[in-house]
């Protein structure tokens, strides 16, 4: 039509705008609305026109589908309607079967109408158009196009038998279209719109009181979850507290331990060194003139064991904290879901923190002197004086003879007893040495190393557990309740703009119901 009254050539996507005056149309026909007709040969006959009618009719008020009975409905138009439900719940689907003039020379005309029927139904159903069969035939029309038009002109054609029955129905079908796009047929649609409406807002309204409850219920969890964790952050902080006094009172038991271990390690290296003493003082090597040589060779030896021996108990009491430490922090710690770290030793520390060895200075020159003094060789000579005063006193030969050939017998055995006497004073000296001069003797550095030894190994392992507190509990901890505060936060932003959500589904379903009053 559009390339007909064109002065040029057109293609089929053309459309054709057609102006009546009021007078030209009935009070009550189709043609008084503004409507859009599309008539085409088909979506598949063209694939440009077809494109066009599928954006053009996708939401159209009404379709009409005109379909011939010796052909069947293509793939593609169904899919076309399957798109068209998908945008519209429920399409208006009107079919017209045309050329049913032809159906006049079938044998069995009723099985052909009822087969086409059980095609439409089948569509329709599955557009969710029509339940029943009765309702999709109430929407299939069999009619003559060829016989309408020539009875429409006045002129009188070739007339098959039936055509009064055709020319009716397809009277009712031009109904059909006008009913459903006028006014009657818009309301009676837009009221079943508004009822398909009104039922997904119901669902709506019960899909977000579902959703509400269900997002109050995980704020309450989230709610209670964080409650949880500040007790535990709480707990934390007096087992935390608990721990770390525990650590101070185990420093000062170790602290306690190592003088003791000094005292002890000194008094065993004594008693050690008095049988070093007796084995070297029977060397035969030993000379009277030796005496002070031999007691300070005795002394440094003794002093380098007491530094081993302050060594060895430095470590045990190192080690002995840490496992003690360890053993608190397991007892105090173990509410919480943690991995308990390996025990703190020695080699764990840096090597400029490790007190790998105690450092001994040289025994000072004044506190050997002083634990030598009173060990000399006089005695033995004041001896040998009183013999010679008892050799000049004798007046004859015979008994001075007598008296010197005694001395030489009693030589040998006289210098046994002068060796033991010697061996016996260093041993004695060194008995007799009291704490005091002990402390002198090994220096009061080497006791306050040993305790700066044991209080840095006390920090380094505090240090480790209490970072180890931190990281595997408290911030652990920390993390878990900030990511529930966030989600907590999100949760209840969310259930504000859900009850604003559901406040605005209250309203349009309260003003639906108040239309619905207006009309009855």
């Amino acid at each position: 039509m559009c390339n007909a009254n064109s002065g040029r050539s057109l293609d089929a996507s053309y459309l054709i705008e057609i102006h009546l005056s009021e007078g030209d149309v009935k009070e009550d026909h189709l043609l008084n609305y503004d409507i859009q007709i599309m008539d085409c040969p088909g979506i598949t006959k063209c694939r440009e026109l077809g494109d066009k009618v599928k954006a053009f009719c996708a939401d159209s008020d009404v379709h009409v589908l005109i379909v011939n009975p010796k052909t069947v409905m293509s793939p593609e138009e169904r899919d076309h309607f399957v798109e068209v439900g998908k945008r519209l719940p429920k399409p208006d689907i009107i079919v017209g079967f045309t050329q049913w003039d032809l159906s006049a020379r079938e044998r069995r005309p009723e099985e052909v109408k009822a087969r086409h029927v059980d095609s439409i139904f089948e569509m329709l159903k599955e557009l969710d158009v029509v339940n029943t069969r009765e309702e999709a035939e109430e929407r299939c029309f069999f009619y003559s196009g060829r016989e309408a038009l020539d009875l429409a002109l006045g002129e009188e054609g070739f007339l098959v038998r039936g055509w009064e029955e055709r020319f009716k129905t397809f009277q009712n079908f031009i109904s059909k279209i006008e009913e459903r796009a006028t006014s009657a047929g818009i309301t009676t649609k837009l009221n079943l719109n508004r009822d398909t409406c009104q039922e997904v807002l119901h669902q709506c309204i019960g899909s977000l009181s579902a959703l509400e409850k269900r997002m109050q219920n995980k704020t309450s969890d989230f709610k209670n979850d964080i409650e949880s964790i500040r007790s535990k952050l709480k707990s934390y902080d007096e087992k935390m507290a608990e721990f770390v006094k525990e650590s101070k009172d185990l420093r000062t038991k170790a602290l306690v331990t190592i003088d003791e271990s000094i005292s002890r390690c000194m008094a065993e290296v004594s008693d050690k060194m008095s049988q070093t003493l007796r084995i070297n003082s029977d060397n035969d090597g030993f000379e009277e003139d030796q005496v002070h040589q031999y007691a300070e060779r005795a002394i440094l030896i003794w002093y380098r064991k007491i530094l081993d021996e302050f060594q060895r108990a430095t470590d045990k009491v190192c080690e002995d904290y840490s496992f003690y430490v360890r053993a608190s922090y397991e007892k105090h710690m173990a509410m919480f879901p943690q991995d308990t770290p390996r025990a703190y030793l020695l080699d764990n520390q840096d090597e400029q923190e490790q007190p790998n060895s105690i450092p001994g200075s040289p025994i000072p020159r004044a506190a050997l002197q002083r634990v030598l003094s009173g060990i000399n060789v006089r005695p033995v000579w004041a001896s040998f004086a009183s013999t010679r005063r008892r050799l000049s006193s004798v007046e004859t030969d015979a008994e001075r003879n007598a008296l010197i050939r005694g001395m030489a017998a009693a030589t040998g055995v006289f210098f046994m007893h002068v060796r033991q006497w010697i061996r016996v004073s260093v041993e004695q000296k060194l008995e007799r040495l009291t704490t005091k001069e002990k402390d002198f003797l090994i220096c009061p550095p080497i006791r306050v190393k040993c305790r700066e030894a044991v209080e840095i190994f006390c920090d380094n392992a505090d240090g480790y557990y209490r970072e180890t507190c931190i990281r595997e509990v408290q911030e652990v901890l920390q993390t878990q309740k900030a990511k529930l505060e966030e989600k907590h936060s999100q949760m209840i932003q969310l259930s504000t703009d859900f009850v604003n959500l559901r406040a605005e589904a209250d309203q349009i379903k309260c003003k639906d119901n108040s239309d619905d009053h207006m009309t009855e």
